[in-house]
């Protein structure tokens, strides 16, 4: 055990501090069990690593491990768990906790057993975390999404801005478009959100940004997925297809029959291989208002669950506005309740409906009058019923 000690000695003294992501401040660490989840290449594990070197000292009483640490191929996790405890131990840090196969009951058997160890797990976003009842009833579980369009600008140009709820964005998004336009360049900033923006790794190489994505993408679905979903790894060709045949083709109504004579798999299959998609962060799947949602009800629209992936990958020619589209939802996303509209619009908490356009001349009386707002492309400031689209970068 003393090995896993000096890995986290190491771990501590190699973390980058300059930045830290918006849920930093958020995470209630007092918890008995916090959950972190999200897809790769997020920040999950630099966020932990974070919180770890500021509040917490190595004095043995805290430790960080790797679920797939080679040392938990001959030693339990639970076991090492109760070893650390009964020594002092009281927070314990463990990442890739989706990679151990017994976390669950193992986990369980821990909270059980020592009532003041604090744990805090960190995983794959493709996990169902509740579906242990006393596992859904200790945890208090947190999301990593990518780096919104806010913290793109502060990690670019070190300007912090404020976080802006959905109610005050539509109630006072010229002021707040004015107010912001005037701290950085909205629009370049915007334009390079699009293309590298989402992930944190494009500080390491901006150049080989592409490159890297790709990477993260492939081992997301041939590792996680795999693992979590037990999807067969003769099967991961199809899933790649499958994301191929949506994001390529801007397929935001597709055609499940279709897609599935093109894959060699049956409807229900491509349901569930969306469905997989979504969860590992690589879709995001709409349903209309007053849909019935069921495991196998079709997704009214679907689209990439951010703009890098199709800006990046399936090299093509960009529709700017599907791109914009990709864009909105990601930036709200997990944040609030949002559905397909029935004219291409889209309804945001059964409040607000918004249509993208990126053509900043669209919009007019027609849309006025029906209490639609436009999200444009390539506008600074928000005038009558047209909201500059980077400002929904700013929900967190």
């Amino acid at each position: 055990m003393e090995g896993l000690f000096k890995q986290f000695a190491f771990k501590i003294r190699s973390i980058d501090y300059e930045y830290k992501r918006f849920l930093f401040e958020i995470v209630e660490w007092s918890r008995k069990l916090v959950i972190i989840k999200g897809t790769r290449k997020t920040g999950k594990s630099t966020l932990v690593l974070q919180y770890v070197k500021e509040n917490c000292n190595l004095d043995g009483k805290t430790l960080y491990v790797n679920a797939d640490d080679f040392y938990f191929s001959s030693n339990s996790l639970q076991n090492t768990a109760i070893q650390f405890a009964e020594h002092g131990g009281t927070h314990l840090f463990i990442d890739d906790i989706h990679k151990y196969a017994s976390w669950e009951a193992e986990i369980v058997q821990v909270l059980n057993k020592f009532e003041n160890l604090k744990i805090v797990l960190i995983g794959s976003s493709a996990v169902n975390y509740t579906s242990n009842e006393v596992i859904a009833q200790t945890a208090v579980i947190y999301e990593v999404p990518g780096l919104s369009l806010r913290e793109f600008v502060y990690f670019s140009t070190g300007r912090q801005l404020p976080v802006i709820s959905i109610t005050d964005l539509f109630s006072n998004y010229s002021d707040l478009s004015m107010k912001f336009s005037k701290v950085f360049d909205v629009l370049q900033l915007f334009n390079a959100y699009l293309n590298y923006g989402y992930y944190p790794f494009f500080k390491e190489n901006r150049l080989q940004f592409a490159e890297k994505l790709n990477e993260t993408v492939n081992l997301l679905i041939e590792n996680d997925m795999t693992q979590v979903n037990s999807v067969d790894f003769g099967n991961v060709g199809k899933l790649k297809k499958l994301l191929n045949i949506i994001i390529y083709n801007e397929a935001e109504h597709p055609n499940t029959k279709l897609i599935s004579e093109i894959i060699g798999s049956g409807r229900t299959t491509v349901l569930d291989y969306l469905e997989y998609l979504a969860h590992a962060g690589l879709l995001i799947l709409l349903k209309e208002q007053n849909t019935k949602d069921g495991q196998y009800t079709k997704p009214d629209q679907v689209y990439p669950a951010n703009p890098n992936l199709y800006s990046n990958m399936f090299y093509r020619k960009n529709s700017r506005e599907y791109l914009l589209k990709t864009f909105f939802l990601s930036q709200l996303a997990n944040r609030v309740r949002i559905e397909a509209g029935t004219k291409g619009d889209f309804i945001i908490d059964n409040t607000y409906r918004i249509v993208i356009k990126a053509d900043k001349t669209s919009g007019g009386s027609l849309f006025e009058e029906s209490g639609t707002y436009i999200g444009v492309d390539d506008i600074e400031i928000g005038v009558r019923n047209k909201i500059p689209l980077w400002l929904f970068g700013f929900l967190y």
